[in-house]
């Protein structure tokens, strides 16, 4: 029950952790320095603006579906897929030594996703028994 009550502040600030990602639109060698550490390289301005933009307006979009009902299922369902997507990268890359390093750029997206994709799952579990339950 706790996560049914409590989705509408799940979404809106999850939402705001996920809009981080517009830092990437807005300064794409700002972000990546600051956030992951890395070196900018401009021949992936365009990957970066694009992957920020998409997951800027996932993040807008939980915090619309927070107060209008008619979209929560739509919009969470592809932020479970999306941030799903993420976590599957970081364990990936966890364990092949290759890439390995870039995940201690990206602790805190594989956390954060992990725990939302972990509130999503609990979500779906707990609307499934209040509708078996009624």
């Amino acid at each position: 029950m706790f996560f049914l009550k409590h989705l509408q502040k799940f979404l809106v600030i999850a939402g705001i952790a996920t809009m981080s990602a517009g830092l990437y639109v807005i300064d794409p060698e700002r972000a990546l320095s600051l956030l992951n550490g890395l070196h900018y390289d401009h021949h992936y301005t365009f990957i970066f603006r694009h992957w920020g933009m998409m997951v800027l307006l996932i993040g807008i979009f939980m915090i619309v579906s927070a107060f209008k009902k008619e979209w929560q299922q739509v919009v969470i369902l592809y932020a479970f897929v999306e941030k799903l997507f993420m976590v599957y990268l970081y364990v990936a890359n966890f364990f092949d030594p290759e890439w390995a390093w870039l995940n201690m750029r990206f602790i805190p997206f594989g956390l954060a996703d992990t725990l939302i994709t972990t509130y999503i799952l609990c979500y779906w579990i707990s609307l499934r028994k209040s509708k078996v339950q009624v």
